[in-house]
C-alpha cells in the first residue's frame, strides 16, 4: 500500500491539490486530513478523478462482462474498490469545504479491439489476485 507522507511543514500554502489515480492504494483519512492542512481555506482546489471500467456498447458482453467484474472478481477486489466502482460517492462526506463541492462526471468513449479489451482487463488486481490464489488453469 503507498503511503502518504508529506515534507510540506507549513499550513495552508496551496490553492490546488491534484490526486489523479485509484484511490484504493492509499490511507483516504490520512489523505484528506493532509489536504485539509496544506489547502488554503476556502479557496483552495482538492480535485480528485479516477476511471472506471464502464459499460459496453455491445449489451450481451456488457451483461458478460459486468458478471465477470463485479461477480467472479468481486471476492478478489481491494475492499476500496467499491469506492471507484460508486465514483467515490461514499467519500464525499469526508470531503473538506461541503459548501462549495462540486463534482463532475467526463464520460469518455473508446474504441479497442476484444483482445485490447481482454488485455486491459487482465491488469486489474482483482485479475492478478484470482490467478495468484487460484493459479492459471482456473483463470482461463
Amino acid at each position: 500500500m503507498w503511503k502518504w507522507s508529506s515534507n510540506i511543514e507549513k499550513t495552508n500554502p496551496f490553492f490546488l491539490k491534484i490526486f489523479c489515480g485509484r484511490i484504493t492504494g492509499i490511507d483516504v483519512e490520512i489523505f484528506l486530513e493532509e489536504a485539509k492542512r496544506i489547502l488554503k481555506p476556502h479557496t483552495g482546489v482538492l480535485a480528485i478523478w479516477t476511471y472506471t471500467f464502464g459499460t459496453l456498447d455491445n449489451p450481451i458482453v456488457d451483461s458478460i462482462y459486468h458478471e465477470f467484474h463485479h461477480g467472479l472478481l468481486f471476492p478478489y477486489w481491494n475492499t476500496k474498490q467499491r469506492l471507484v466502482d460508486d465514483y467515490y460517492e461514499l467519500l464525499v462526506s469526508l470531503f473538506p469545504y461541503k459548501s462549495t463541492l462540486r463534482q463532475y462526471t467526463i464520460e469518455c468513449q473508446v474504441e479497442t479491439t476484444f483482445e485490447h479489451f481482454l488485455g486491459f482487463i487482465e491488469t486489474a488486481s482483482a485479475c492478478r489476485t484470482f490467478r495468484k490464489q487460484n493459479g492459471e488453469q482456473a483463470y482461463q
